[in-house]
């Protein structure tokens, strides 16, 4: 499975993205967050029309990365789509009393939105965590499964889960503090307690590039990420961290439930949104949607961490 993943989104020009516990960077969201993103399609119109006589149909505004491969991207065609696009396009044409339109925009840019009444939806691959929780309208059912997989270096390829980094006594890189990947590596030592990974913390905002640098330098022995990371960042020939690659080896090893995160006080809508996202769980179309983009299906590696 090591490095199986999105070989065919690669060829579309990406930009850095840090999309695991939901932090992605959009190259263009400073020019596309203030309109829609324009969908070529019938289904708004026919929207209309399906709820005549029913009440007026609710704009719902969305908002998420323009880059962040795979889950909200342009393809080389100027379309947008991603596993989470696709994923809530299926979720608009199942509730006939919502229209959804799509925006753009950075990490920061769309929780303030979402805040502030801007947007109704962000999508950012985001996991649950009781802040968040706190703070917005969590949907029952889970939108997907990110996949998050250990870097190590090339002489370490065959370590391929966090069991094993613990009993060679891989050092992870240090973490930025809060950063919701913490979880997958404090859950390993809850469950673990004879075999713990050191774990440590920094308040640099490179936390993630300083990582890279020393696993592949051999001063740390493993980090673990989201796929996306890995995709965007290090495995194409233009990511930011490229140089890196011939001296790193990747391998999945958990996925983490991630959710569309909703207004606050929006509970219709998120129960609406849940009741939907649990049918195409049940029915295999989140599978099949995230093994077209993923390459393997995430759902496999899912477990029940929830926290973030």
């Amino acid at each position: 499975m090591k490095k199986r993943v999105l070989g065919f989104v690669l060829t579309a020009a990406m930009t850095v993205v840090l999309a695991g516990c939901g932090q992605a960077s959009s190259a263009s969201a400073t020019e596309k967050a203030a309109e829609p993103v324009k969908e070529e399609t019938a289904q708004a119109e026919n929207k209309t029309e399906d709820a005549a006589g029913s009440g007026e149909v609710r704009k719902i505004r969305i908002a998420s990365s323009s880059s962040a491969v795979p889950f909200s991207y342009y393809d080389e065609n100027g379309n947008k789509t991603g596993y989470e696009i696709e994923v809530i396009k299926l979720v608009d044409e199942a509730l006939p009393q919502y229209e959804f339109e799509y925006y753009d925009g950075e990490q920061e840019a769309i929780y303030t939105g979402l805040s502030t009444g801007k947007y109704d939806i962000a999508l950012t691959n985001a996991y649950y965590t009781t802040k968040r929780a706190e703070n917005y309208e969590i949907p029952e059912n889970p939108i997907g499964a990110s996949p998050a997989g250990l870097i190590v270096s090339k002489e370490n390829a065959d370590i391929t889960s966090l069991e094993a980094a613990a009993t060679a006594g891989l050092k992870p890189a240090p973490y930025l503090a809060g950063d919701g990947n913490t979880y997958q590596y404090q859950k390993y030592n809850e469950e673990h307690p004879d075999n713990q990974l050191e774990l440590s913390y920094t308040s640099d905002e490179n936390a993630f590039s300083n990582a890279i640098v020393a696993v592949a330098e051999g001063r740390y022995g493993c980090h673990l990420t989201p796929v996306s990371r890995w995709t965007t960042v290090i495995e194409p020939e233009d990511g930011a961290l490229h140089e890196y690659y011939d001296k790193l080896s990747y391998t999945p090893v958990i996925s983490i439930s991630t959710f569309p995160i909703i207004a606050k006080g929006e509970t219709q809508l998120t129960q609406d949104i849940s009741e939907v996202l649990g049918q195409l769980k049940e029915d295999g179309t989140l599978e099949k949607i995230a093994t077209e983009f993923y390459g393997f299906n995430p759902f496999d590696l899912n477990s029940t961490l929830t926290e973030g």
